[in-house]
Order: structure tokens, then sequence, then C-alpha cells
């Protein structure tokens, strides 16, 4: 049984925990809950009856209950924050805010960590697909990424009213998660597996419920479209749902024995 740590206790959280109360995770318990908001992390333990679970107040008292696995799903500056102590323990970290990794020199150090304390990085795919071909165009050479990301107003942080589709960015992928931290991580996804900083457009959008990303790569020897339409979370329209089961799936290939593996 492997015991996991959550730090962030908003939509994927939940998504996660439901998931393993009903059993479609298997071979983990939650340890820890971990959050600014306490009250969040109360709310949940309560709502879904799970016991022997710490609700932690430091990174240092959430890695004191001895997490195999620690899951971020708060925001890039925790990221910043957690990661060399979550790592210097050794420790599997999983990342949903990997907006914090396109910092080369943050994610240098985060790899000598690795190395020294034997710990590991997973960065669940998210709110997209294509990962395989992202990783095998990448071996022969990828000219251009695009990536334009079209969301709901009330999915980001915009003051001030919106009546018809408006590009409130358009730029290079390092300055968009900063400009968006919550909602762009999916670009700096794409620029760590191919190593090529996209180019990226963020649309507000006042006629569309779902998060839309289209996703164009140009290569040596294909050229790729990828458009995803995906339903808002539940719990936060910020969130796309697909986002919460891509880390639930990620959790499973860990905790669980796969004997056939598909895909890169």
């Amino acid at each position: 049984m492997k015991k996991l740590a959550i730090i962030g206790c908003g939509a994927i959280c939940r998504g996660v925990v439901e998931a393993i109360c009903r059993g479609i995770i298997n071979n983990v318990e939650i340890v820890s809950l971990m959050d600014r908001d306490l009250e969040k992390c109360r709310k949940i333990v309560y709502e879904y009856g799970i016991t022997n679970v710490k609700i932690c107040n430091s990174i240092d008292e959430l890695l004191d209950t001895d997490p195999d696995i620690v899951l971020e799903v708060a925001s890039p500056e925790a990221v910043r924050e957690y990661a060399d102590k979550v790592l210097s323990r050794g420790k599997i970290f999983i990342i949903l805010s990997s907006g914090a990794l396109i910092d080369k020199d943050f994610r240098e150090r985060l790899i000598e960590l690795c190395k020294k304390y034997g710990g590991k990085i997973y960065i669940p795919s998210g709110a997209i697909c294509g990962f395989d071909g992202l990783k095998a165009l990448s071996v022969v050479g990828i000219e251009k990424i695009i990536v334009r990301t079209r969301k709901p107003v009330k999915a980001l942080p915009i003051t001030g009213k919106i009546d018809k589709p408006e590009v409130i960015y358009r730029g290079p992928a390092s300055e968009a998660v900063k400009k968006f931290p919550l909602n762009v991580n999916i670009v700096a996804s794409i620029a760590i597996v191919t190593n090529i900083e996209p180019e990226v457009e963020v649309i507000a959008d006042p006629d569309v419920s779902e998060n839309i990303h289209e996703i164009e790569i140009i290569s040596k020897i294909s050229n790729v479209k990828i458009i995803l339409k995906n339903m808002p979370s539940p719990w936060n329209p910020r969130t796309s749902y697909i986002a919460v089961f891509s880390t639930i799936f990620t959790l499973k290939q860990l905790v669980e024995e796969n004997y056939i593996n598909v895909g890169t």
C-alpha cells in the first residue's frame, strides 16, 4: 500500500480523493492533506469520510507523515516553495502546476536533487492530449508550436466586462505562465517535453462554456493539429475535467501493477 500526501485541496484533490474512495485507484491511502486554507482540508475529510488523515500546516509536517508520493495540485508558487524539500526526502513528486518548471535553472536544480536523493518528478498530461506525438516529433526536430487557449471569461483572472471574444495575451509561453499561472500550465508541459517554447494565444470568450485548446505542431516529418474541447470540472471552472482524470491515471500507473503499457 502506497502512502499519498496532497498539497492543495481544490478541484483535482477532490477528484483524486473521490477516485480512491470509490476504488478507482487501488493500493494507495491518503496520509496527509495541506492547503493554505485548512478549512478546505477539513471539508474534504468530512465530506468523504476519510480517516487517519493528518491536516498539515507546513511542508515539514506533511513530509513527517512519510508519504511515498506527494501530489501538488495547488499553484506554481507551491512548487517553487516546496519542491526542494519534497525531492530532498527522495519522494515521488507529481506536479500539476508545471508552469513553475518552465524556469530552466529551477528545473535543473530539481533534477540534481532527484539524482542526489533518488526522488522523481511526474507531470500528468493535464488538460491536453498528444504527448506521445510530441515526444516522437521532438526526436527528429520541431520547428514551431502554437497553442491557442480559449476559455470562458469566468475561468480567467479578468477584471471588467468582456462582451465578445477577445485576445487577452499573445506571446511566448514563458511570459504566459507568469500572467496566467493557474490557466496555461499546458504550455509549460509542452515546452518541457519538446525543449521548444510555444507561441501562446489566450482568448477570453463569453460565448463558450468549455476550455478549448488548439495545438499546432510544425515539424520536419509531420504537421499536427490537436483541438480539445474540455468540460470544466464540477468544482472549479478554471480546471478542465480531463485534468482531474489525467491525474487519477498517473496515480494508477504509479501504485498499481501494469503488465502491458501502451505508448511512450
